[in-house]
């Protein structure tokens, strides 16, 4: 599997975005762990292994969320395996434009929305 393939600083990336979408995303039902887990992928094809280092993460942080407000906005999450199939299809629009906005948020006001999660906000380096 292609999770697998993630370095130690990549999984520990992803276990952070994956505890902002327990807290935050979760409801209503427009996002899963594995819609995070497929902007992951395609944040990762476009950085490259190399730029997963904890001193990079705040950088991570800012792309990861423009690509998630990108799929959002255009209301398109492919699927990284086969880009045709959004995975979002289905969803109402309206639910979509909710999370949307608490994307953006969380985009706009890292340090609180990490903060609350317990994790140091020093870890993705955000001012």
């Amino acid at each position: 599997m292609l999770a697998h393939s993630f370095t130690e600083d990549q999984r520990t990336f992803y276990l952070v975005m994956k505890k902002l979408w327990r807290k935050y995303l979760k409801e209503p039902k427009v996002l899963s762990s594995y819609h995070m887990k497929t902007t992951m992928f395609w944040v990762s094809e476009k950085t490259g292994k190399d730029g997963w280092k904890t001193d990079q993460y705040g950088y991570r942080f800012i792309d990861f969320f423009n690509q998630l407000i990108k799929f959002l906005q255009e209301e398109d999450v492919p699927n990284f395996f086969t880009p045709a199939n959004n995975m979002i299809s289905h969803v109402p629009k309206t639910d979509i434009r909710e999370v949307l906005q608490k994307v953006r948020d969380i985009r706009q006001k890292p340090l609180l929305h990490l903060t609350n999660l317990s994790v140091p906000s020093n870890t993705f380096n955000i001012i």
